[in-house]
């Protein structure tokens, strides 16, 4: 064989190999849906044989990595995903109320909503998160503000704290607006930043627990 054909061999192999390579990389899958995707599923599957009336908290890794063994006076269910935003969370709340008929709905999102590189505007997240609200019974649900990154840590240069604030906003004029329960943003003791310890989570669980909807249907102002 020529040195020609030799080169012009290797070179369609080369191609081969690139084409081959950029198919994967194009239908790999995505590790996080992948990881996102399965635990909304064995959230959904425990939910079918969780007791009824428990309080559902829906929420990331703020929630999923915390222990609230009790909220708003009802054994807690923690349907916490870690990296999920309110496009992955708004279907598992869709999904598990009916399931698991609580006494009280927990929403804590958005703090990946604000994440750098991943930021939804403002506008169109609260417009989502309406239409979540519409299709929950609002009488037992509490909305919760995102808490605030504690500087000079890890994580804190992962979230956009600036539009954080502004979606935090935007999120007590929706509960306002729809008469629903409000914990505004507070403060808390984080490992890197952005993760409760477990005197974090305490104070984040007691800011909760100060505006649960009320048995009646009655709710604290926001």
């Amino acid at each position: 064989m020529s040195s020609v054909r030799i080169w012009v061999y290797l070179a369609a192999l080369l191609a081969l190999v690139a084409l081959g390579l950029a198919w994967r990389l194009r239908h790999a899958p995505n590790e996080l849906a992948t990881y996102i995707a399965g635990r909304s599923f064995i959230l959904t599957e425990q939910g079918r044989v969780a007791p009824k009336g428990m309080t559902l908290i829906v929420g990331d890794s703020i929630v999923e990595r915390a222990w609230h063994p009790e909220v708003c006076g009802a054994a807690a269910f923690n349907a916490g995903i870690s990296s999920a935003a309110l496009r992955d969370l708004a279907p598992l709340a869709k999904t598990l109320v009916p399931i698991l008929q609580p006494s009280r709905i927990i929403l804590a999102i958005g703090t990946n909503d604000a994440a750098v590189g991943r930021v939804v505007p403002t506008e169109e997240w609260i417009g989502a998160y309406g239409q979540l609200l519409d299709a929950l019974p609002k009488d037992r649900v509490e909305l919760v503000a995102a808490p605030a990154v504690e500087p000079g840590k890890l994580a804190s240069g992962l979230i956009d704290s600036a539009d954080l604030a502004a979606k935090n906003r935007a999120l007590r004029a929706l509960a306002i607006r729809s008469g629903v329960a409000f914990a505004p943003s507070i403060a808390i003791a984080t490992g890197d930043g952005l993760h409760p310890t477990a005197a974090g989570a305490a104070a984040w669980r007691a800011n909760v627990e100060l505006h649960c909807p009320r048995a009646s249907g009655r709710k604290d102002r926001p």
